[in-house]
């Protein structure tokens, strides 16, 4: 069995992506639940000690996202006699499949943390000789703020995103670990628009299969499988892909915010072949480059003054037994 790992900024396509890798008959694409992630894959290669097996399946039974999976206490316990995190990962996805699609040969598993562990993921499925593929899907981070500012989140209750200092940060950790992980050899990437102009060419090549044909395009299954407080957010994957729509940005958004995300983000855009064109006049361009790199000052400061008070009660707990 293969694992196929999905990263990527909320809004690149992800869940188009995996919708359509769903329809293949031999692969299976799992719904989000990013707790696996932190109690998983952050350490892959170490292991809970017996006595916190309880607490780990009491909170994934009762995580907002890993409930929606379906499976049972006793199937999750059944997991953590595995030695190691990453053991134990493997196993949850095995018996995903075995309710969902007990053919899959493939199972794909998506999540924006991911890019934080590819280093450690990478290093453990040497060690075990796991079958583990890590893809970062990239899209041009003006594309993915306009689609943030649209988005509302229903269980949040407001817009997933109205700053694009937010988009910014966001876009150039990913791709300041994607671009060193690629040098090694760890991850390899793919473009939202390349997606969205050839999906045929992009879904043979993340899954392996050469005889893909336009069907696996049609409306998914997969769908059924989002949170129901969720499918508002990912209407789009209902409808075919529309490669006239990749660069709709350009019209949505006001040409300050693009010159602030173009300025911010250069080295990556240039680096991963993105234009970078800003129309506003020199004078303007240097106000503008002024105010975000105050601003960026002001948001990294406020994110680690905030950081070391954030966290789960149930993550403090494990760390005490």
């Amino acid at each position: 069995m293969e694992i196929i790992l999905l990263t990527y900024i909320n809004r690149s396509g992800s869940t188009f992506l995996v919708s359509r890798l769903d329809n293949i008959p031999t692969v299976l694409s799992c719904p989000e639940a990013d707790i696996l992630v932190r109690l998983f894959l952050s350490n892959p290669l170490k292991a809970y000690k017996v006595v916190q097996h309880n607490l780990i399946c009491d909170i994934l039974v009762n995580d907002r996202k890993f409930k929606n999976w379906g499976l049972t206490k006793h199937e999750i316990l059944v997991a953590m006699k595995q030695q190691t995190n990453i053991q134990i990962f493997i196993e949850l996805l095995d018996a995903y499949r075995k309710h969902i699609k007990p053919s899959a040969k493939k199972i794909v598993f998506k999540a924006t943390e991911i890019i934080r562990f590819v280093t450690e993921l990478n290093f453990a499925s040497k060690q075990k000789e796991f079958s583990i593929s890590i893809f970062a899907l990239v899209r041009d981070p003006r594309a993915i703020f306009t689609s943030q500012k649209k988005t509302f989140v229903p269980h949040k209750g407001k817009r997933m995103n109205t700053n694009p200092l937010n988009t910014i940060y966001q876009w150039n950790y990913f791709v300041k670990k994607l671009l060193y992980n690629y040098q090694l050899a760890a991850i390899s990437y793919i473009k939202y628009e390349d997606f969205i102009t050839d999906p045929l060419f992009v879904l043979s090549d993340l899954s392996g299969i050469d005889a893909i044909n336009n069907e696996v395009l049609a409306v998914t299954k997969y769908f059924e499988r989002i949170q129901n407080d969720e499918q508002t957010m990912h209407l789009n994957i209902l409808t075919p892909p529309i490669p006239e729509r990749i660069n709709a940005w350009d019209d949505e958004l006001s040409v300050v915010y693009k010159d602030i995300i173009s300025l911010a983000c250069k080295e990556g855009l240039d680096a991963l072949g993105y234009s970078n064109v800003m129309g506003r006049s020199t004078l303007k361009l240097l106000i503008v480059k002024w105010y975000l790199k105050t601003s960026l000052i002001l948001f990294e400061l406020r994110r680690k003054l905030i950081r070391p008070f954030r966290g789960k009660d149930h993550f403090k707990t494990l760390n005490h037994i």
